[in-house]
């Protein structure tokens, strides 16, 4: 049971550190969107598509989910999709 509470006291301290980096608004629009999607707000880009709902990418789609200037949204399930 330890190493469960060692885990999520990491993700918590891991999870501050990134709120920190990141704007009011993509917070705000993060939250909005884990409410309206029942906790799942982000979803993978795997092989130029969706890991939710598998709504395929073009390249350039793809390329823009895997920069970290702006945002991406599936334009299917409207979650933010993340290129690593």
């Amino acid at each position: 049971m330890d190493k469960n509470l060692d885990s999520l006291s990491k993700l918590n301290t891991e999870r501050r550190a990134i709120l920190n980096q990141l704007s009011v608004e993509i917070i705000a629009q993060y939250e909005k969107l884990r409410t309206a999607k029942q906790g799942l707000a982000v979803a993978l880009l795997e092989d130029n598509s969706c890991s939710v709902c598998g709504s395929t990418f073009s390249p350039s789609e793809g390329q823009a989910a895997r920069t970290s200037t702006n945002l991406f949204f599936c334009p299917t399930c409207q979650r933010i999709i993340y290129g690593g």
